[in-house]
């Protein structure tokens, strides 16, 4: 049972790092198109918060992945030796 409870963990370590992801990486999307339409309106990140926003949003989707990664090597590990 302790198998599955750490299965579950990682599920969801994986949908809090796609999540912050998604919020760091929409911030540098809404910019770059605000600043293609010429928008005012908008409120825009400066340069060095687009690279701070584009770093943490990779390492966060990497994560996620890895964690996808370590769950599917789990259950395949886990089916080849029962």
């Amino acid at each position: 049972m302790t198998d599955y409870i750490d299965v579950m963990v990682m599920f969801l370590l994986m949908l809090f790092a796609g999540f912050i992801s998604y919020i760091f990486l929409k911030d540098v999307i809404i910019t770059v198109a605000a600043v293609i339409r010429k928008d005012k309106n908008t409120t825009k990140l400066t340069p060095w918060q687009m690279i701070y926003h584009i770093f943490i949003g990779i390492a966060a989707g990497v994560s996620a992945i890895l964690l996808m990664l370590g769950i599917i090597m789990y259950f395949d590990v886990k089916n080849k030796h029962c």
